[in-house]
């Protein structure tokens, strides 16, 4: 158990800090070490433990962030369908599942698993992973244009969340809602929520999401009509910072995003 305890602690730890192919080189280790227990000890010991568990989907994301994978979707699915009847189980995947999907920009993506997680736990019993799907979920619902639905739910989910002394994705959360309000022109509230996104960043350093947060700013800047070779630096900006972490799948979002806006990176 030691090794799957250790690769996955010092993996999320990378991850952190936005060192994301040694997180997912550690990550990997990990869920290979699970595999290799006993399966007579499976149900009783690893997934019966999220300190265990945790590094299978958790692999997964990585190489969803990385951009290595031909269907991310089908992924996370096969970790679900190997406890088929475990409704935590599919809370937490998918949970994981809407994370990546919501950074690599597959706003669809990020909503399914979003609203799949949640169907698993209609009683609510499980506080962190609850919270963090309805915060997910408001997050893709805003971004794909739905700031009706999308907004409430997460500012409603996200204080929940904090309340207990939850932080993580927050820097992803705010740049997500910041990009959100830019794009339907609520420019006040979205350099609000950008400058709350930069502050979150500041204070618990989740280095992972700082490509998410350069393209809200290059986002907002498009928005309020800055000078067009500004915001395209700014985009540039956010493909460097993801490319040097190794986030290809978050650096596609960008370019994507890029595209559409119509600048060339």
């Amino acid at each position: 158990m030691a090794p799957v305890l250790g690769h996955t602690a010092y993996g999320i730890s990378r991850w952190h800090h936005g060192d994301l192919r040694a997180s997912s080189h550690h990550l990997d280790a990990a869920r290979a070490a699970a595999h290799a227990v006993p399966p007579e000890t499976m149900d009783d010991v690893l997934f019966n433990l999220d300190q265990l568990r945790l590094s299978l989907p958790f692999s997964v994301y990585l190489h969803d962030l990385l951009g290595d994978l031909d269907d991310a979707e089908a992924h996370y699915d096969e970790l679900v369908r190997r406890l088929r009847d475990d409704r935590y189980w599919e809370l937490a995947v998918m949970n994981v599942a809407a994370s990546g999907a919501l950074s690599t920009g597959d706003l669809a993506r990020a909503e399914r698993a979003a609203r799949r997680g949640l169907a698993a736990d209609p009683e609510e019993m499980c506080a962190f992973w609850g919270s963090a799907g309805r915060c997910y979920l408001g997050a893709a619902l805003a971004l794909q244009g739905n700031l009706d639905e999308g907004l409430p739910l997460l500012e409603e989910a996200w204080a929940h969340y904090t309340a207990m002394g939850l932080r993580t994705d927050g820097v992803t959360l705010l740049a997500s809602r910041a990009m959100a309000l830019a794009e339907a022109g609520r420019l006040d509230e979205a350099t609000t929520s950008l400058q709350e996104a930069r502050g979150e960043l500041d204070a618990y350093q989740e280095r992972h999401a700082e490509p998410t947060l350069v393209l809200a700013d290059a986002v907002l800047r498009h928005a309020r009509g800055d000078d067009p070779a500004e915001v395209g630096k700014t985009l540039a900006e956010a493909v460097d910072v993801a490319s040097a972490q190794g986030g290809m799948g978050m650096a596609a979002r960008v370019r994507a995003t890029a595209e559409r806006l119509g600048y060339v990176i």
